[in-house]
């Protein structure tokens, strides 16, 4: 018996649903960006545990304006900052959601890929054995597997 971690029911209407909503939160952030891989690499990544270091930087450029290097704009940086950590509560959320996602789906797929693969090897026992229809069931199922052929004893030569 294939042991069931899940046996949970989504319907159409529930991934309508969750699609409207992911609308919703894309149209509640319009100016997000989207950038290439290689894009990505140019940018420093600020997260939680930068946060502080970033704070300590606004909190005495703030107090002693001399701190602030002439190509730094503090109106900037402070909205910068403030975008960022609004973003990376919203991020924290989503990803934890994504990763719940990701391993439903992982469970899922899986036990239903395992069940599939039983089936196939059951429908390939039949034809083994006659079955009417199962070999061609057998033939259909095996083109998932190009190029894996269902390896024939070799007879072996006396001399």
């Amino acid at each position: 018996m294939i042991d069931n971690k899940i046996s949970q029911t989504y319907t159409a209407a529930m991934v309508q649903t969750a699609t409207t909503k992911i609308a919703e939160i894309r149209a509640a952030f319009p100016s997000l960006l989207t950038l290439k891989p290689e894009e990505r690499l140019a940018y420093l990544n600020m997260g939680e545990r930068t946060v502080p270091f970033v704070q300590k930087a606004v909190d005495y450029a703030t107090r002693n304006a001399s701190y602030v290097p002439s190509f730094v704009s503090m109106p900037e940086l402070t909205k910068d900052f403030t975008a960022a950590q609004y973003l990376l509560q919203v991020s924290k959320q989503l990803t934890e959601l994504q990763n719940a996602i990701d391993d439903t789906l992982l469970v899922a797929g899986s036990e239903a890929y395992t069940a599939a693969l039983a089936i196939y090897k059951n429908v390939q026992q039949s034809a083994s054995h006659g079955v009417a229809g199962a070999q061609e069931a057998a033939d259909d199922m095996g083109t998932r597997f190009p190029g894996r052929k269902v390896s024939k004893p070799v007879a072996s030569s006396k001399n």
